[in-house]
């Protein structure tokens, strides 16, 4: 006990964490020492740690009980026991109750240390000590030393050499954001590319022209436009989620570790989330980053999508699970009608550049039908989210969070060349092809580290400025269907 007292006087730390280890030394000099007669366990500490000799020591549920052959002890709930002492670990940054309970601050530092008191024999057992710094900044070598090598961001972000904090991001949080590569400032988060001017909405087009690719703007009469549809939260929505679910950290493929969630369950709950994003930004880049199609004489055909199906386990329960699946089918649709569109509009501009009048009519028509009904579908989406969210919620499951180590060993993977195995099969059920797959490996490579760490399953689902990003989408696809149908190439 008074080797911990003494460690918490000296080392440089927080208040909370100095108080949080006299407390610990408070407890194994007095609730730890072997006791052979004890009243049943119960009220706020009803899980019993018993020694082998008869020790006894009562505890909240979510600790871990450590024995020795001189005492019945427990660690915390964000602590494992190792050999005869209890070591810090992940679950530290945003514990409830513990020394870091804000869940945005998931950078996990450790240093190593000793520890020795009555239960040990007063032997020095090694264990480890943890903190937890802002996503993005380097762990010191002392205690609560963290380092951010370039602009901090908000109260949890530290941005990288090269990026800035844009504040608000998205109307919900800060984020860090590259910087543009022709040394222009950015666009409500983005760079304007070619044609493209930044206004009160974002990148768009001067007045009196549309969109048409990548930066390029033409005459209305000349084209229908592209419906403006940014796919960055759909990027980062999926590199949390996807990252949560595959572990982090180390040198070993991401597919060899276990999933922060410690569920099977909820790791096929994370993977579909990241999948329908995935397939979300499919679709939107099909309709920027397009190319006129040469097989413009042939009919497009909504793709047969089968959504990944969720099925309850550890930690998810039935409701939540039958929740999950309505919102994945819903937007599965909503995101293949919206693929459709954007295929029929780029054989109609390949027909048109052609020559062929009557192919682009149909193909232009296409697209427009196809649009519209996207856009019936993304408007029933946002219940459905809310609906998915709330049964999460009544259902006890708790939330995932992406760690900065998970999300960086997912983009690593992305960078060469590579996507998670469950995660690619998930994405070819609702119809992401070689060419999306190229597309969203570009945009993802593209995206901030820093952008996708944080919640990945309950709050994004809870997420007003998500809903309103949703709605807005459907209003552009809505009025992009009805600018194509009266379209001079459709008349």
């Amino acid at each position: 006990m008074i080797d911990l007292m003494a460690r918490a006087l000296v080392l440089p730390m927080s208040r909370r964490r100095t108080i949080g280890l006299i407390s610990g030394a408070l407890l194994a000099g007095s609730a730890w020492r072997p006791r052979l007669a004890h009243a049943a366990c119960g009220g706020n500490t009803p899980k019993a740690c018993t020694q082998s000799g008869g020790a006894v020591v009562c505890v909240p549920n979510d600790y871990v009980c450590c024995n020795t052959d001189k005492c019945a002890q427990a660690c915390r709930g964000y602590q494992e026991c190792v050999g005869k002492s209890c070591s810090d670990t992940s679950k530290i940054c945003g514990y409830p109750g513990g020394p870091y309970p804000n869940k945005s601050l998931t950078k996990f530092c450790s240093m190593d240390s000793t520890a020795s008191n009555y239960c040990t024999s007063y032997e020095p057992q090694p264990i480890k000590l943890g903190w937890c710094c802002r996503v993005g900044e380097i762990c010191g070598s002392k205690l609560n030393d963290c380092t951010c090598r370039g602009v901090q961001c908000g109260e949890t972000l530290c941005c990288a050499p090269g990026e800035v904090c844009e504040g608000n991001f998205f109307g919900t949080r800060n984020a860090c954001v590259k910087k543009c590569d022709d040394g222009k400032a950015l666009c409500k988060g983005t760079c304007c590319k070619g044609d493209l001017v930044c206004t009160s909405d974002g990148c768009a087009c001067p007045s009196g022209s549309v969109q048409r690719g990548i930066g390029k703007c033409v005459p209305p009469k000349e084209d229908p436009g592209d419906p403006p549809w940014a796919p960055l939260r759909n990027f980062f929505n999926m590199m949390g989620a996807s990252g949560a679910s595959h572990g982090g950290g180390g040198s070993r493929s991401m597919l060899g570790r276990p999933a922060q969630s410690g569920s099977p369950a909820i790791d096929a709950a994370l993977v579909a989330l990241a999948a329908v994003e995935g397939q979300a930004a499919a679709a939107a880049l099909a309709f920027g980053e397009g190319k006129p199609d040469r097989a413009f004489r042939r009919t497009v055909r909504v793709g047969r999508v089968k959504p990944p199906t969720v099925v309850a386990g550890a930690g998810l329960d039935a409701a939540s699970a039958a929740a999950l699946n309505k919102l994945f089918a819903g937007e599965a649709k909503a995101y293949a009608l919206a693929a459709a569109s954007a295929k029929a509009l780029w054989r109609a501009r390949a027909a048109k550049a052609k020559g062929q009048r009557a192919f682009a009519k149909r193909q232009l028509r296409a697209s427009s039908k196809f649009a519209g009904q996207a856009a019936s579908a993304l408007k029933r989406v946002p219940a459905l989210r809310s609906a998915a969210a709330s049964a999460l919620t009544a259902g006890g499951v708790a939330e995932v969070i992406a760690t900065e180590d998970q999300v960086t060993a997912f983009l690593a993977m992305v960078k060469s060349g590579a996507l998670p195995a469950d995660l690619r099969t998930a994405l070819a059920g609702l119809g992401v092809g070689s060419k999306d797959l190229k597309r969203l490996r570009a945009g993802l490579l593209d995206q901030s580290m820093t952008s996708g760490v944080g919640p990945a399953l309950i709050e994004p689902l809870q997420d007003s400025a998500g809903a309103n990003d949703i709605k807005r989408v459907a209003a552009q696809l809505s009025k992009f269907s009805k600018r194509a149908r009266r379209h001079p190439i459709a008349r």
